[in-house]
């Protein structure tokens, strides 16, 4: 099962999610939790400070842990077509990817406030 944490104070989260949610190709099989949850302490186990302290979209799948860019392009790979077609941005060089993502995060407070989720990414989940 694949494990997509994002902050669920944060208004381009959530927006992300309720985005990505309904175009994935197995649904069932992506989890979205809240970063700041007991479940992703537990998910991340000694990694959760180091990810929590750079404030990052996280996807978990067994034990790869991706953060920033490649957890976008990851999600996106997750998705239906076309939005799957994203993952040719993987082609652009890491150090570019995470600076344009940097970018958009320092900013995510213009996407505004939370909006309720079709799930509660602040529950605990299992």
């Amino acid at each position: 099962m694949t494990t997509v944490m994002v902050d669920a104070d944060c208004g381009l989260c959530t927006r992300l999610f309720s985005f990505v949610h309904p175009r994935l190709t197995d649904g069932d099989a992506v989890r979205f939790i809240g970063l700041d949850t007991e479940a992703a302490r537990r998910e991340l186990g000694e990694r959760y400070d180091e990810v929590i302290a750079i404030d990052t979209l996280v996807v978990v799948e067994g034990d790869q842990l991706h953060l920033r860019s490649a957890a976008a392009l990851r999600l996106a790979g997750l998705m239906r077509l076309p939005w799957r077609l994203l993952g040719v941005f993987g082609l652009v060089p890491t150090p570019i990817r995470d600076a344009m993502y940097r970018f958009v995060a320092q900013r995510r407070g213009w996407f505004g406030p939370a909006v309720v989720c079709p799930v509660d990414l602040r529950s605990p989940a299992t």
